[in-house]
């Protein structure tokens, strides 16, 4: 009887308790149940989830950030290595987050009459903003803040919404408007609010936006005062000590950088040891003890093994201001060489060490640094931009210097006979063979590795057999590249070698032997005198170099000085007697009058005497611009005014020299040469313009007309309808070609397609060519009928010649022999 009454009583109740729960799934009835229901499977279930996302996206985010000590730190940095504003962010986890908190809204949300009845929902907009805003969607992240501030947020929510979407609005650049409609909720909140440090922090980061950084520094001292997490609080007062550093406030920076020293391991390391060495410096600055013993002693602590680069640097600094350069030197070059180096410290490394070498007068270092500093900065950035500007103006006296360098050398080696150069390469490679062994064994003894010497001899796994070997098979094979069949032959060169794509079809094998060294020496007198002249230019350049673009003349006067020595040519010695002329005039009155005498003596002919001189047209009377000196130049090139080109050129070069525009006026020279001259002389005076200005664009360009030239010969496809010119060759100097060109006008009326021209020829004559004949019997019947009583046409030299060969005339310069 009473198992009959229990199964009724069961079913009834579970059916009451299923209904209850169905009923409790709608969002539209504003029951306890409902409410209930949606509250907790909304914090417990899909909104929990996204908090865990968007709390662990957070924590991988503050981990990976790499701060940059040397700017400004950031109040809340969101952004990785290689990242941009705008794209998303790589950090996994935001879109999760975004994910979890709309599934909560569109499921969850019980908006009722405007009313909304699920108090989780706040929570699910502001996972929602804030996953959009640290994925960088900020439209998307400013709507859900917006979105809850206008609808139905608790006075609990509404307060962290605000700020949150004030954070916002300065990524989207709206730093006032963040700062007014923030700044009274700041000042209001009570020190004990959870959101008293955030509030003050992002109205400290609008003020920084708007380089207000009285305001910020006031604003940020209340944000570091009260902020919960150690993590931040470090942050926040490690900024507060370089804001007051910013303002010359050194001892209001001290006692800030002694706030993150207090906080020790609570706050990451970072900020811990970039405020102590901070504040060793301001110590310094301020007559305090010399920090370098204790800074060393940070080095060697357990705790500090991942910032030896950070201590380094800071040592550097110190020497620098110490006026310690070599010392400086050293210690920012160990910076560099430290293993746990950071992109930050080692672009302000490059940048100094490029400074300090440049100060030093060593560009060549300077350049090299500022070489590899260019690769670490953002593309297109001003900050490349300028950098980029700088390694340029570098590049005519590294390129020189590197020349300079080369080619003495080289002429030493020249200098000796040949058992002494023999036993030069012998030491030479000894001496290299030796580097290479001592620093493996540097690496072995640094690293303890290969423990028990002879007992491991297996090749690959003893670094000095590994390197004994590459030796060995240098000095026997030479530099052969890793491909098949590297045994052919000496030489990457001929029929068996070109036929294989994956190798360069002219490199030439160097066997690392005294012999191989030897044979490569220039023999020729002309491979020598090449050498010669290359060692004259780049020691005059750079004197040039120096004294007008660097504006250092001690130096500038070095480099000439050891120039005049040597007996370089005219065309080199001229200029070096005038710049040392120049450089003189200030510091040595009797050596600049003996070094003018010279000058007009030896080379009275020469622009630079004849400028000193006033004999000369005075470029320097006519006041104007290199720019507008060249463009004038380029004028009378498009004129075929070649005579007087030349004669400007040879009057220009003097003041174009020390200027960018000296390449492109070389290069207008040799262009000129070879209108006048022919392909050969055009080929010589490119060549001149490649010595002269190495590794320059204007170079490149003198390359490729050089290939040009090479290719003038070459037959050219063959023409449909054959073309002639009718040709009158005069001298320049003759009257006749006004008289001639009135006598051709009107027969030249009488034909469609036929046109006079006036072509330069060379230095002494030019030609009057009619175009667009296309049979020489037409010019035959034309003479015919003029009369040969006081008629140029008939009595002046002509003739009628191929298109092809009229092109090939001017070409070689030899219009006689086709007459």
């Amino acid at each position: 009887m009473s198992t009959r009454i229990t199964k009724p009583l069961f079913w009834g109740a579970t059916g009451l308790v299923l209904a209850v729960l169905f009923g409790a799934c709608s969002t539209k009835k504003n029951r306890f149940t409902n409410r209930q229901y949606h509250r907790l499977t909304t914090k417990y279930n899909v909104l929990f989830n996204g908090e865990e996302a968007l709390q662990m996206s957070e924590t991988i985010l503050a981990e990976t950030i790499e701060d940059n000590f040397f700017e400004l730190l950031e109040v809340e940095p969101i952004l990785l290595k290689g990242e941009s504003e705008e794209s998303t962010t790589v950090v996994p986890g935001f879109d999760r987050a975004e994910e979890k908190a709309v599934k909560a809204i569109q499921k969850h949300s019980m908006n009722i009459k405007g009313v909304q009845k699920n108090d989780q929902i706040d929570a699910a907009y502001l996972v929602l903003g804030k996953a959009r805003y640290y994925d960088r969607r900020f439209f998307p992240a400013l709507e859900a803040f917006n979105y809850l501030l206008s609808n139905y947020a608790r006075p609990e929510s509404f307060v962290e919404a605000l700020i949150w979407r004030e954070k916002t609005n300065i990524r989207l650049y709206n730093y006032q408007s963040a700062v007014n409609n923030l700044r009274s909720l700041a000042r209001g909140l009570i020190p004990q609010s959870k959101h008293f440090a955030l509030a003050n922090a992002t109205v400290a980061q609008g003020f920084l936006k708007l380089e207000n950084k009285d305001s910020a520094l006031y604003y940020l001292q209340r944000a570091a005062q009260h902020a919960k997490a150690p993590k931040v609080k470090g942050r926040y007062y490690y900024i507060t000590g370089q804001l007051f550093e910013a303002l010359g406030q050194k001892d209001s920076a001290y006692g800030a950088y002694q706030h993150v020293v207090d906080l020790q391991k609570r706050t990451p390391r970072k900020f811990w040891i970039n405020a102590k060495l901070n504040q060793l410096l301001i110590e310094a600055q301020q007559q305090g003890p010399d920090p370098e013993l204790e800074m060393l002693d940070l080095v060697d602590r357990y705790d500090n093994r991942q910032f030896k680069h950070t201590v380094y640097r800071a040592l550097g600094i110190y020497q620098l201001e110490q006026d310690n350069d070599s010392l400086a030197q050293q210690y920012l070059s160990l910076s560099q060489k430290a293993r746990t180096l950071d992109e930050p410290t080692q672009k302000a490394n490059y940048r100094d060490l490029a400074d300090y070498y440049f100060e030093n007068q060593q560009y060549l270092l300077a350049g090299a640094y500022l070489d590899s500093l260019l690769p670490l900065l953002p593309d297109a950035s001003l900050l490349q931009k300028r950098t980029q500007r700088e390694r340029n103006n570098l590049d005519g006296v590294v390129s020189y210097e590197r020349q300079r360098l080369e080619t003495d050398s080289l002429l030493r080696i020249m200098a000796l006979d040949t058992l002494e150069q023999r036993q030069f390469f012998e030491a030479f490679l000894a001496n290299k063979r030796a580097e290479e062994r001592a620093a493996i064994a540097a690496q072995k003894t640094a690293t303890g590795l290969f423990r028990g010497g002879a007992k491991n001899t297996f090749y690959f796994y003893n670094p000095l057999l590994v390197v004994e070997g590459k030796q060995y098979f240098d000095a026997t094979w030479g530099n052969r590249p890793n491909t098949d069949n590297w045994r052919w032959s000496k030489a990457l060169v001929g029929a068996a070698m070109a036929t294989q794509d994956s190798l360069p079809k002219s490199q030439e094998i160097v066997l690392e032997t005294a012999q191989s060294y030897l044979d490569r020496l220039p023999k020729t007198p002309q491979q020598k005198d090449s050498i010669l002249q290359r060692n004259h230019n780049a020691y005059l350049q750079l004197g040039i170099i120096y004294l007008e673009k660097f504006k250092n003349p001690p130096l500038s006067q070095q480099r000439l000085d050891s120039l005049l020595p040597k007996n370089p040519k005219a065309e080199i010695q001229a200029p070096a007697l005038y710049y040392l002329y120049k450089i003189s005039q200030t510091s040595d009155s009797l050596r600049a009058n003996a070094l003018k005498r010279k000058l007009t003596i030896l080379y009275p002919d020469s622009a630079y005497a004849q400028l000193l001189t006033n004999t000369s047209d005075s470029v320097i009377e006519n006041n104007q611009s290199p720019k507008a000196l060249y463009s004038g130049l380029l004028d009378l090139f498009t004129q075929d005014r070649y005579d007087e080109l030349l004669q400007k050129i040879a009057t220009y070069q003097v003041v174009l020299a020390p200027t960018d525009y000296a390449p492109k006026l070389a290069l207008l020279k040799a262009n000129t040469l070879g209108r006048l001259q022919g392909a050969e002389a055009w080929q010589k005076a490119l060549q001149e313009v490649i010595d002269t200005y190495p590794e320059t664009p204007i170079a490149q360009t003198a390359q490729r007309l050089q290939l040009k030239t090479q290719t003038l010969d070459a037959p050219t496809e063959l023409k449909t309808l054959v073309a002639y010119k009718w040709i009158f060759p005069l001298q320049k100097k003759d009257s006749m070609a006004q008289a001639l060109t009135e006598q051709l006008d009107p027969i030249l009326a009488k034909q469609r397609f036929w046109k006079l021209t006036k072509d330069p020829f060379n230095e002494a004559e030019e030609f009057i060519v009619v175009h667009g004949i296309t049979s020489p019997d037409r010019v035959a019947a034309i003479k015919d009928t003029l009369s040969t009583n006081s008629n140029l046409i008939v009595d002046l030299p002509n003739f009628v010649i191929l298109s092809k060969a009229y092109r090939q005339m001017h070409i070689d310069k030899s219009w006689k022999k086709t007459e």
